[in-house]
């Protein structure tokens, strides 16, 4: 195999799976329109590591953080049925326009994009922190808040979907969200992407019955809206 271009932090491995921080932009797994190796997590993970992997579950190519990827088939089958059955435990930070509740349970049902059909759907989020109006001189109006996000069901752009449904898209996210406010957010900021990533993921090896637990640190993008906080901000 090739020697990787680039090399993927790999925040977990052992025999059966490996845990990398997917960047923003990258896509998990070839689709039908082509794209340069580099550009796809599985192939790079693969040169990387010099095997074979396996895709378990996906992240949107603007979302970044925590993607699974099994060594070998037995692991890829278990884990497969693990993410089917709801047993392994993921969340996610994303920063929103607007200002939200402190904690609450969106089940809106959502429609599937191949066929149209209505699918169930739940994610629950948290209120992380508050950044008022007045913070961003850009802007005296925006107001911006910070969540935790814990997906209940596998629905496609579900947490996006969800939140931009409540009148609180995700900052960057030109899809579903306002593309105004994101040129003018990203413009000012300098950050231009997706404010989501997935930063925490669990579950119970299925081989080894130990409670697999990992954590991602928020980078300095997502520390620019964490460092407002601790600024003096104006009241309004």
């Amino acid at each position: 195999m090739k020697a990787p271009t680039i090399i993927l932090p790999i925040i977990y491995q052992d025999n059966d799976y490996v845990v990398i921080d997917k960047p923003k932009s990258m896509l998990v797994h070839p689709v039908k329109d082509p794209h340069p190796n580099k550009d796809i997590a599985m192939k790079v993970i693969r040169d990387q590591l010099g095997q074979l992997v396996y895709t378990v579950h996906r992240l949107d190519r603007p979302t970044s953080g925590l993607l699974l990827f099994a060594l070998n088939v037995p692991a890829v089958q278990v884990m497969q049925k693990m993410f089917e059955n709801r047993l392994v435990q993921k969340k996610y930070i994303a920063i929103v326009v607007g200002k939200t509740k402190q904690q609450w349970t969106n089940d809106t049902a959502l429609i599937k994009p191949e066929n149209g059909e209505l699918k169930s759907a739940s994610t629950s989020f948290k209120l992380i922190t508050y950044i008022k109006k007045g913070s961003f001189d850009f802007d005296p109006n925006l107001e911006v808040s910070v969540l935790e996000a814990s997906p209940h069901s596998g629905r496609f752009h579900q947490i996006r979907r969800h939140l931009a449904g409540e009148g609180t898209a995700i900052i960057g996210d030109y899809l579903h969200g306002n593309i105004e406010q994101n040129d003018l957010i990203a413009e000012h900021t300098n950050i231009k992407r997706m404010m989501l990533m997935a930063n925490q993921l669990e579950f119970t090896h299925p081989f080894t019955d130990k409670l697999i637990s990992i954590n991602l640190e928020m980078d300095e993008q997502f520390n620019y809206y964490k460092n407002l906080i601790l600024q003096p901000t104006k009241e309004v």
